[in-house]
């Protein structure tokens, strides 16, 4: 019996969750307000520096993005701490606050939900999973594509796109 309890451990950090079981953790720890849970699932830090990457893709490097990457820790942390609707970071600098818009992170709660994973593609250490999300009404659905990484006996959120939105 203990080795088949050990064999189980070993067997689950070996597989762990999947990308599609990370998404849907991160889904729950988004929707109960769980840092923790959600920092496991989510590499906050990483997903303003793709979002960074996109955005000067389209425009070219300016003053606020090179600020914001100077700040990227501090940045990432006020937005992750507003798109889950808690307060923000102790000592926050009036700075951070200027560079994180987490208004519009925090009017996130309220305007999406999430409603599940519709497809997942890739393979090694990196994937995409695709999801699907609700404006509040429930009638429109948005889907939402994470960029997935492997850490350790899970995935976690690295960026994301809108196949949308061009």
């Amino acid at each position: 019996m203990l080795l088949l309890g050990g064999g189980g451990a070993v067997w689950w950090f070996v597989l762990g969750a999947s990308p599609t079981q990370s998404v849907d953790r991160a889904a729950t720890a988004f929707e109960k307000q769980d840092l923790s849970a959600f920092d496991t699932y989510v590499d906050s830090e990483a997903v303003v520096r793709d979002l960074l990457d996109q955005s000067e893709k389209v425009k070219g490097p300016t003053d606020e993005t090179k600020q914001v990457r100077a700040h990227l820790p501090e940045v990432a942390d006020a937005m992750k701490r507003a798109l889950l609707g808690l307060p923000p970071p102790p000592n926050e600098s009036p700075e951070v606050q200027k560079l994180a818009p987490t208004g519009d992170f925090a009017k996130i709660r309220t305007l999406v939900k999430y409603k599940g994973v519709a497809s997942e593609s890739g393979s090694g250490s990196d994937t995409l999973v695709t999801t699907n999300w609700t404006d509040p009404t429930g009638l429109k659905t948005q889907p939402l594509v994470f960029k997935m990484n492997r850490s350790l006996n899970h995935w976690k959120i690295v960026g994301f796109t809108n196949p949308t939105m061009k």
